[in-house]
């Protein structure tokens, strides 16, 4: 029985965009209405959850609209920051290994044109 709830909530917290304290004060006090519903049940099924509480897309949509949209579009620029900058490291990062790539092998071809590779002795007999 508990495995449904879980899953039930795994599927809920999925779809929250952010997932800070809010959020999880939500889930916190979603989490004994479910328990109790499950004890009322004897048999308990994803779908008997789904026809109670509604589908995880229907619970989402009844938090954010109960939610203040300030902290909402907050949260969602700061991670958007947040991704933006990650993304930037990454490219720099890749740049900065292709430089050094690129004159690590600048410097492998000047070894070989400058290692003598083999000797060409040339014996003339006068």
């Amino acid at each position: 029985m508990k495995t449904i709830i879980k899953k039930y909530l795994k599927s809920i917290k999925k779809l929250f965009p952010i997932y800070g304290k809010k959020e999880k004060q939500y889930i916190k006090i979603l989490q004994p209405r479910l328990l109790e519903y499950a004890a009322e049940k004897e048999t308990l099924s994803y779908e008997d959850l789904i026809e109670e509480f509604g589908t995880p897309s229907h619970v989402i949509s009844g938090y954010f609209s109960e939610v203040d949209d300030e902290y909402l579009f907050r949260h969602l620029k700061i991670r958007g920051y947040v991704k933006k900058f990650l993304i930037f490291v990454l490219v720099a990062f890749l740049a900065f290994n292709g430089y050094c790539y690129y004159w690590a092998y600048q410097d492998y071809l000047n070894a070989q044109d400058q290692h003598i590779m083999y000797k060409e002795i040339v014996i003339e007999e006068d």
